[in-house]
């Protein structure tokens, strides 16, 4: 299923979705090896958002 585009506040939905990480357990050394660096000409949100959400997935099914 596609989410739908999200036009608001996309600094605030990148920090939100590396907070969400946080809260998941992840590390923050895991965190910056997946961010990266933040390029407000290409957020990346939802690319970001899977990549975590499948990092959190690999980490429970240890």
């Amino acid at each position: 299923m596609e989410a739908h585009a999200y036009y608001g506040n996309q600094v605030l939905r990148y920090l939100a979705i590396l907070k969400a990480a946080r809260d998941f357990g992840l590390s923050e050394e895991e965190i910056e090896a997946v961010a990266g660096s933040f390029d407000a000409r290409r957020t990346r949100c939802a690319e970001l958002a899977d990549a975590f959400a499948d990092l959190i997935l690999a980490h429970a099914s240890l």
